[in-house]
């Protein structure tokens, strides 16, 4: 089972982009890795390289291919040579448990690259309805120079929201 996300990056015209993340959405998953590794102004570019890559499998603290993707391909884990590496093996090469590389389905496994596009932070609140929050757990927003997240229906500052957790 998966806990599924979006991640929205608002520009500086006031439009969003976005994208999808299949694995980990949850506030210690997804959110998280973008406090530690998308957050403050110095990380603009990395956010828009971000979003650039298309909807993704899991996020990463590195926009970096994984090893196990690299040499394996996408679906390395029912690959039989990565399953005849020792355990220890393939623990080094799969470090998505760690958040450490990010994978993206249209870099890493070829098929089309997928965005989500809106006009405003509004029009993008208002487009979400009770369907989105049955698939999609939380929506995470660089807004305003820091990140929010909406889940249950509530918008809020992603840090505070990860302190109550």
């Amino acid at each position: 089972m998966s806990t599924r996300s979006y991640i929205f990056v608002e520009n500086e015209d006031g439009t969003l982009d976005g994208i999808y993340c299949h694995f980990d959405g949850y506030l210690d998953g997804v959110g998280t890795v973008l406090l530690k590794s998308y957050n403050g102004a110095e990380n603009e570019a990395k956010r828009q390289e971000l979003i650039g890559l298309g909807d993704l499998s899991c996020i990463g603290a590195s926009l970096e291919t994984s090893p196990a993707v690299e040499m394996f391909g996408f679906d390395y884990f029912n690959d039989d040579r990565y399953l005849a590496l020792s355990k220890h093996t393939q623990s080094i090469l799969n470090d998505s448990q760690d958040f450490i590389c990010t994978v993206a389905y249209h870099r890493d496994r070829g098929d089309e690259k997928q965005t989500a596009n809106y006009e405003s932070l509004e029009e993008l609140l208002r487009s979400v309805s009770v369907h989105d929050f049955m698939m999609i757990a939380y929506i995470y927003i660089w807004h305003a120079g820091c990140w929010w997240v909406l889940q249950n229906g509530n918008l809020g500052k992603l840090e505070q929201a990860i302190d109550k957790v």
